[in-house]
């Protein structure tokens, strides 16, 4: 599994469902550039049953972002759980990474 880069959290349901998500490297440009990306988090348990929540990606850091749910155990459509921009999300960005150059990291900042 790829080291975490960037980490997401939202919350619905007043709070009673909270979800997050980690990205790695490769993750994380495609969020930042501005790329549509859709990527499953790890599930949540809610009132005896399990869900699969799944962050849709759109338009840069402070563009959209849309994190439904749907249940594991029956087909149905899933709901919005949470919108909003990723930037609001954003709990957590590495300052620094093994393999990216600081000039390259700092490009990559100047870019959001």
């Amino acid at each position: 599994m790829s080291k975490s880069f960037a980490k997401f959290v939202v919350a619905w349901g007043g709070g009673d469902v909270v979800v997050e998500l980690n990205v790695n490297i490769t993750e994380w440009l495609e969020i930042a550039c501005g790329e549509e990306i859709t990527l499953d988090g790890q599930g949540y348990s809610y009132d005896g049953e399990r869900f699969q929540d799944t962050w849709h990606f759109s338009g840069g850091i402070e563009g959209d972002l849309r994190v439904t749910y749907d249940s594991c155990e029956s087909s149905g459509d899933p709901g919005d759980g949470w919108l909003g921009s990723p930037r609001s999300a954003l709990v957590f960005v590495a300052k620094s990474f093994p393999n990216i150059p600081a000039e390259e990291y700092e490009e990559i900042e100047r870019r959001n």
